[in-house]
């Protein structure tokens, strides 16, 4: 969300210099207006790119690749301890007990499901903070 809000102040910036091109030009056009918010939408998300942190956190989980069959110590060896935990149902079986663990930083939060030999199911929600 942030990386749209600044791509929208710069295009509004961008609509304000191209205004102020078309009020002191002896031939306006709106293009010039358009042309000037669509660079700085550009200018925006290029900005916003280069102001974006990865996670430590993040990282680690990218590495570990895909986590499905993985025993929660293999996974904990490597990100460290989870957060938290809350049990649940495992949705597509017959109400199968499940656990959802979650590790989470300031910047980042992933949730894994796990089945009861605490083996990992896949990813439940993952959220860039």
């Amino acid at each position: 969300m942030k990386k749209h809000s600044l791509a929208l102040a710069f295009a509004l910036i961008g609509m304000g210099i191209g205004g102020f091109f078309v009020a002191n030009s002896s031939n306006p056009s709106i293009a010039i207006v358009i042309a000037c918010a669509c660079f700085g939408a550009f200018v925006g998300y290029f900005v916003a790119g280069l102001l974006a942190q990865h996670s430590p956190l993040q990282s680690v989980f990218r590495e570990l690749g895909d986590m499905r069959g993985m025993s929660l110590e293999q996974i904990t060896a490597k990100a460290g301890m989870y957060s938290s935990s809350r049990p649940c149902k495992i949705a597509g079986t017959d109400n199968e007990d499940g656990v959802l663990y979650v590790w989470s930083d300031d910047k980042y939060s992933l949730t894994l499901l796990f089945d009861t030999n605490g083996k990992c199911l896949g990813v439940n929600k993952e959220e860039r903070l």
